[in-house]
Formats: structure tokens, C-alpha cells, sequence
């Protein structure tokens, strides 16, 4: 009978394990995402993880999206390039923009535009305010940040990982309860057979 009991018990140690790893992942998740959110972005040797909150750049780059950039130089920046720059527009002074190069004027400054904007830039982009170039969408890391910038989403979110971890300590509880069982069994299967062994010897000796 104890046999079965062994082959269950890893199965149940993986699930286990399996679970701890899925709500530690979760929480690191949201760790990183709540610091990308109060950062300018999350940086990895010269590439740089950026949120672009509107819909200026569909639908080449969804509003509310991840963009994966790099460092560049402004001087390799070429006509229909997509940089990130530091905007000089009254309505948005001194934050960073995400707009694609429309052309390169004769003093050298960019001329950029949303894909989902009519009118052009203004006043055009200097060189020194070039920061990143754009290389791709980040759509899996986008959809967690689109969750967690719901309070509803991050708050489901944050209610499931409890639910995880509940179910997690839940399982390890009964695992322990178990085993802390079965070797008080073994203790006294053992110590009954140690009494039975020294009556047989007694009696021998007898």
C-alpha cells in the first residue's frame, strides 16, 4: 500500500513547485512593471524598454504598447526611420515623442510625423534631441502593461496571485501534514518491530 503513496508524492511536490514558480513570476512581473511605469524606461545594454501612451504612431505602434529601442546616433538617422526624441512642442516640451523621420531639412534637423497624424511635427526635431531609435513591438510585455494600467485589471491580478499563493501554501500544508504522518507510522511500525525482534531474542535466550 505504501507504494502508491511514493509515486503520487514527487507529482505532487512538482505541482507544487510548479505553482510557487507561476506566483513568484507574477510578483516579479508586477515589481518591474510598477518600476518601468514611474521610470522613463527599462534599460539592457544600449536597448531600452519604452510605454507609448497614444495612438499618434497606428497602427504601426498601438497606443497603450511596448516599444523595444537602442541608443543611436543622430548622425545614422535616416528618411522614414522611427525615433524616440526629446519634443520641443508647447504641449509636451521636454517629454520624450516616438514619430517617424518624414525627411532631414537643410540645417540637418528631422522632419517627423505620427503614422495616424495629418500635420507634421513642430518645431522639428534637433540632433542633440535624437535619443533612440525604434526596432520593434513588444506586444507580449505590452498586454500586462495594458493590465496593470487598469486599476480593475491590476486589481484582478493582484487578487489571483493571493488566490496562487493560498492555493500554494494550501497544498504545501497538506503535503507536510502528510509526511509529518507518515513518519510518525514508520516511527511506529519501526519501534513495534525492535519490541517483537527483542521478544524473539529473549525468548531464544531463554
Amino acid at each position: 500500500m505504501s507504494e502508491p503513496t511514493k509515486q503520487r508524492k514527487p507529482i505532487k511536490k512538482i505541482i507544487s513547485d510548479v505553482v510557487f514558480a507561476v506566483i513568484m513570476s507574477f510578483l516579479g512581473i508586477i515589481v518591474i512593471f510598477s518600476i518601468i511605469e514611474k521610470t522613463v524606461g527599462f534599460s539592457i545594454s544600449g536597448h531600452h524598454l519604452l510605454w507609448v501612451k497614444t495612438n499618434s504612431m497606428e497602427t504601426t505602434i498601438p497606443a497603450q504598447s511596448y516599444i523595444l529601442v537602442k541608443d543611436v546616433d543622430a548622425k545614422d538617422v535616416k528618411p522614414n526611420d522611427i525615433i524616440t526624441f526629446i519634443s520641443e512642442s508647447e504641449q509636451i516640451k521636454g517629454n520624450y515623442n516616438t514619430h517617424r523621420v518624414v525627411r532631414i531639412d537643410e540645417n540637418g534637423d528631422f522632419i517627423t510625423k505620427g503614422d495616424n497624424c495629418i500635420s507634421e511635427d513642430y518645431p522639428p526635431v534637433k540632433a542633440e534631441n535624437v535619443v533612440y531609435l525604434y526596432e520593434r513591438n513588444m506586444p507580449f510585455v505590452s498586454f500586462f502593461g495594458r493590465l496593470f494600467a487598469s486599476p480593475l485589471g491590476y486589481g484582478l491580478t493582484v487578487v489571483g496571485i493571493i488566490g496562487l499563493v493560498a492555493v500554494w501554501f494550501t497544498l504545501d500544508y497538506k503535503d507536510r501534514k502528510k509526511e509529518q504522518k507518515q513518519e510518525l507510522i514508520n516511527k511506529m511500525v519501526k519501534e513495534e518491530v525492535e519490541r517483537l525482534e527483542n521478544e524473539a531474542k529473549n525468548k531464544d535466550n531463554k
